[in-house]
């Protein structure tokens, strides 16, 4: 068995015999400062003024690494499988040793000073000159947890052999032990609660939430569970249901059943927010794109109050509200109260914001093309 030793220059020795042996390492000179075998001997890693360089160890055939800037190198670590190596200096570098080129870049703010593989070769620790430790995702680079608690740079770092603890000595003179347990909510949180995020901003209702991660394969075995623990944790957005139905609302060229599932989304959002003259009105606008127009008055009548006290009624009424209010009389045969509402809408329309705002300019012409006879569309879609 051979042993190299280093500082300056890389020399071999035999264990059996302590004598030394002619290096086959080619262009193996410089300032050595650290050294590291791969888990089957088969590749030797050097770090020689301030690069890593590496050598297939029977051979001595180099194997160039593409290293660039001036991070130096402090320390070097093998996955357990051989086929990825850790350069420890500024940052840890992750280089894939068939390909040769870098895959991720491992960041604490302050400088690193060891790092470690996991048994498992899917996680890495690494730790700083300020004494922090993060445990990272080895395949993604994505940092999984931080450990504080020493007051001074970590200086070494071991996993224990079935992989649920490490230890760390530093220069404030301990020795921590440390949990290396990951819940799968640990390695896919990040992932799955973007996933769960975006399905809600577009599906709004937890149970379609759900239904549409059981079905996705996409997503895979290892993310989807966690996806769906999210899911039926996660609190429906009452505000978010109400624009999405309000926004139905706006076209009178809308389908029916879009006109109806606004209308139960509406009725949840009352519910659950009541007092809101903005959603209380919007479900009044849902009545009358249904054809329900006695309840639709209703409804927007009893959403005056809150609208005024909201803010959004101005210079004497809401655009929205007195659209359809007018609308509603008029469907019903009450041409008077149409008209009655239809002057104090255009009055309202030439104030700020109002004047201003599409929608309430889109619901002053639907109005009067019902109204004043002007060129109408059918209000309901059939």
């Amino acid at each position: 068995m051979a042993c190299p030793y280093f500082q300056p220059g890389v020399s071999f020795w035999q264990v059996a015999t302590g004598q030394p042996i002619p290096s086959r390492l080619q262009g193996a000179t410089g300032a050595a400062t650290s050294l590291a075998y791969s888990p089957d001997g088969g590749v030797l890693a050097l770090g020689l003024d301030g690069k890593p360089k590496v050598w297939e160890a029977t051979t001595g055939k180099p194997r160039p690494l593409p290293f660039e800037g001036s991070d130096g190198v402090r320390q070097l670590a093998f996955s357990p499988d051989g086929r990825r190596l850790a350069t420890v200096g500024k940052s840890v570098r992750l280089w894939d040793l068939k390909t040769s080129q870098q895959i991720h870049s491992l960041k604490h703010e302050a400088s690193t000073l060891c790092a470690a593989f996991h048994p498992d070769g899917k996680r890495l620790a690494s730790a700083d000159g300020e004494g922090t430790i993060k445990l990272w995702d080895a395949r993604t680079g994505r940092e999984l947890r931080t450990y504080r608690g020493h007051s001074d740079g970590v200086t070494g770092l071991a996993f224990s052999t079935n992989g649920k603890w490490f230890a760390t000595a530093s220069h404030d003179g301990t020795v921590r032990v440390w949990d290396a347990t990951q819940t799968a909510r640990d390695w896919h949180g990040a992932e799955a609660r973007k996933v769960v995020q975006s399905r809600f901003e577009k599906l709004l209702f937890r149970d379609k939430v759900v239904a549409s991660l059981s079905d996705d394969a996409a997503l895979g075995d290892e993310v989807r569970p966690v996806a769906l623990e999210l899911a039926r944790e996660w609190d429906e957005n009452p505000y978010q249901i109400g624009e999405a139905a309000i926004k139905v609302n706006c076209s009178p060229d809308g389908r029916v059943e879009n006109y109806a599932q606004a209308l139960r989304d509406l009725e949840f959002v009352c519910r659950t927010v009541p007092g809101n003259g903005a959603f209380l009105n919007a479900l009044g606008v849902s009545q009358y794109r249904l054809g329900r127009y006695r309840e639709a008055l209703a409804t927007m009548e009893q959403a005056v109050p809150f609208l005024e006290e909201q803010g959004y009624s101005i210079a004497g009424g809401n655009p929205g509200n007195l659209a359809f209010r007018s609308m509603a009389h008029f469907r019903l045969g009450q041409t008077e109260e149409a008209h009655r509402f239809l002057r104090r809408y255009r009055e309202v329309m030439t104030h700020p914001p109002w004047s201003h705002n599409e929608y309430a300019k889109s619901f002053l012409r639907e109005a009067e093309a019902l109204i004043d006879g002007k060129p109408a569309k059918e209000m309901l879609a059939k």
